[in-house]
């Protein structure tokens, strides 16, 4: 798609015909940080951080990458002895069938900061937690009218209404 970055870490560009382009590696992707596990259910995210010394990623950042999709992809290098798949020792295996996906999911925000040790601008992207939707706490109506607006054919409320009485079961 238009619209679609391509981006990688490895110190040149990869070509994905697979997934639909080239993954430039003077993009200026930084790192990609997956949540520490922890023993606890907590809602840490995948952040992701791109070096923009002349401000160009601010443009999109601007327009609100909020919610737009982010796929992380991991891509193996050969360390056998042998040729695998026509990719010669310690060459990488960029391939669909060697490619994994580390992360697929949202972007929940965006950042911005200057280290201040170096000075480099880092733009970040804080994405959504594979676990986030723990935390959400919405109400759910369980009458047998409002079971009937989702499937009129559900039945499982039509006896939580009744109060209680003798049921037999066979």
């Amino acid at each position: 798609a238009a619209n679609t970055m391509y981006m990688t870490t490895a110190g040149s560009d990869i070509s994905v015909p697979a997934l639909g382009g080239t993954f430039s590696s003077s993009a200026g992707l930084s790192a990609v940080e997956a949540p520490k596990l922890s023993e606890t259910v907590d809602k840490e995210t995948y952040k992701i951080a791109i070096i923009d010394p002349s401000s160009d990623f601010l443009k999109y950042m601007e327009n609100s990458l909020a919610g737009s999709m982010v796929t992380v992809w991991l891509a193996f290098y050969n360390t056998t002895d042998n040729t695998v798949d026509g990719v010669p020792p310690g060459g990488l295996l960029a391939s669909e069938p060697h490619l994994l996906i580390a992360y697929k999911g949202r972007i929940d925000g965006t950042g911005y900061a200057i280290d201040p040790d170096n000075g480099t601008i880092i733009a970040t992207l804080d994405c959504a937690s594979p676990v986030s939707a723990l935390a959400n706490t919405k109400g759910y109506y369980t009458s047998k009218e409002h079971m009937k607006q989702l499937d009129k054919t559900d039945t499982s409320y039509d006896e939580v209404d009744g109060g209680s009485s003798e049921t037999a079961i066979m």
